[in-house]
């Protein structure tokens, strides 16, 4: 060990000692966190250091590969470290290694990877480590949204009974409570553990549960818990430095609100922001380009900003905090219909292009039958083309406008495309507006057609999510929206044939 801390010192004196005292562990688990902190550090040395450190403290070959693996994940190089896993079968006796690859891939939306990995491990070999629950929560969940296949996860969650004591199983079982309508499961696991042992995945499990429940109050509270949950299990939230906002007096002070998850969660959110503003601070909003001149129109006493690292202020937010700190309950979601108007100028451009690609006096419905595809559910909320094809082709007396930016499959002659011309929300709304419906699924799109109060259908898949609730047409948040459910997971048969009978409908009331 001194030869050893005589090369280090030659070679790259500033190797931090918290990892040279790993080095005789010759285990890449042991040495992973001094590693990855040390190579985000500001004057970080080049990951082949640290290697070259364990290769001549004598480590076998497989031990560093999972370091450089390690190493490339701090580094961002996701990909790359999947395909050195992959190649060497690097996880196949190592839990945690297993857990930190499908983390990534959850985090990068690569849910395919994900899935091709778990079909390489043995279970059994992997589920005597301490975080075998999270592994087979990651294991159901890139099965769920490579897939959509609800048997598959089953399959895996009852394996994970095989090896995991009833008191850990919530944070397993929960993804699969809204597929399969397993409220009651979820409730008694939930039960098992004691509340002195939840983690903040359980507690965020719990609230996802209480949510679907329509206990909002409660649901909101434990869905905090997020903010304290291992990087990359919930994308898209940035934790700013600085202090959360736990319902401060706002006046004289900065808030930034920062977004979070999709587009559609922003305008969902963007109803509470007149509440933020009545409380007499100064508000900065944090969201994508797409969003920004739609909310700017609405919102001039906010200022929205792309990035929250421009912004100095007092406190932070995530958006999808609101409805806790605001008091939401089920019955009382503010700004139920009509919250947003569409920006002058694009409602007039959109107006003069479906004039211009429409019939005169024909019925206009606005369609989109996907979602983003990188989101972890686009497998089972969208429908396939060739179902909405069919339907589009039964009604040629509707002009059908794509909400889509990706082009169709293939060409339809009363189905009106404008692709890269629905250039952010602004365009997309205003276009809405131009509709007499909309159909679609959960996307932003069905989002900014409750927010403008148009009516509009949306297509949910069997037991969804708790934002739609889990029976019934209705929902808490948009007055104008109804929704159309699948009866069986993965069949469309249902709300389509619904959807036909709306569309028979609309079509009369045209023709009077």
């Amino acid at each position: 060990m001194a030869l050893l801390g005589l090369w280090v010192r030659k070679r790259a004196g500033s190797i931090p000692a918290a990892f040279l005292q790993a080095l005789p562990g010759e285990r890449a688990s042991l040495a992973r966190q001094t590693l990855q902190a040390a190579l985000r550090a500001p004057s970080a040395l080049p990951l082949e250091n640290f290697i070259d450190a364990a290769r001549k403290a004598g480590w076998p070959k497989r031990e560093i590969e999972k370091l450089a693996a390690y190493g490339e994940l701090a580094l961002g190089q996701g990909a790359q470290a999947y395909a050195r896993v992959c190649c060497g079968h690097l996880a196949e006796d190592d839990a945690e290694l297993a857990i930190a690859i499908l983390a990534e891939a959850y985090r990068a939306q690569r849910y395919d990877e994900g899935r091709a990995l778990l079909a390489t491990l043995d279970p059994a070999r992997l589920a005597s480590h301490p975080d075998a629950p999270l592994f087979f929560t990651y294991a159901i969940q890139h099965t769920l949204a490579a897939s959509g296949d609800l048997a598959a996860a089953i399959k895996v969650y009852e394996e994970a009974k095989r090896f995991i004591a009833a008191e850990k199983l919530f944070v397993v079982a929960y993804p699969l409570c809204f597929e399969a309508g397993w409220l009651e499961e979820a409730d008694r696991l939930n039960r098992a553990l004691p509340p002195a042992e939840r983690q903040a995945e359980e507690h965020f499990a719990a609230g996802c549960v209480e949510l679907a429940r329509d206990y909002y109050p409660e649901g909101f509270r434990l869905y905090e818990a997020r903010y304290e949950m291992i990087e990359g299990r919930l994308s898209g939230l940035a934790l700013p430095a600085g202090k959360r906002w736990l319902s401060e007096p706002l006046a004289g002070r900065h808030l930034l609100l920062q977004a979070e998850q999709g587009l559609g969660d922003i305008v969902m959110m963007a109803r509470y922001l007149p509440e933020i503003i009545a409380l007499g601070g100064t508000v900065s909003v944090a969201v994508p380009a797409a969003a920004q001149r739609l909310l700017e129109a609405n919102f001039p006493s906010c200022r929205f900003v792309t990035s929250a690292e421009t912004e100095s202020f007092d406190f932070w937010l995530g958006l999808m905090s609101l409805p806790h700190r605001l008091r939401t309950t089920v019955r009382h979601v503010p700004a139920r219909s009509g919250y947003l108007q569409v920006p002058t100028e694009q409602r007039r451009y959109w107006a003069q292009r479906c004039n211009e690609t429409g019939r005169p006096d024909t019925l206009r419905v606005g369609l989109a039958w996907s979602g983003f595809p990188g989101h972890r559910a686009d497998r089972r909320r969208s429908v396939p083309f060739d179902l909405m094809a069919a339907l589009i082709d039964r009604w040629p007396q509707v002009d059908f406008y794509s909400l889509q930016t990706a082009p169709a499959p293939r060409h339809i002659p009363n189905l009106i495309e404008f692709g890269e011309e629905l250039l952010t929300l602004a365009d997309t709304a205003a276009l809405i507006a131009e509709m007499d419906y909309v159909v679609s699924v959960d996307t932003s799109a069905i989002h900014l057609a409750g927010a403008l109060g148009k009516s509009a259908r949306l297509l949910l898949p069997y037991r969804y999510e708790w934002r739609w609730g889990l029976v019934g047409e209705a929902n808490a948040w948009y007055d104008s929206v109804r929704v159309l459910r699948q009866i069986k997971p993965g069949q469309w048969a249902e709300p389509l044939a619904q959807l036909e009978a709306e569309l028979a409908s609309w079509a009369g009331a045209k023709a009077c």
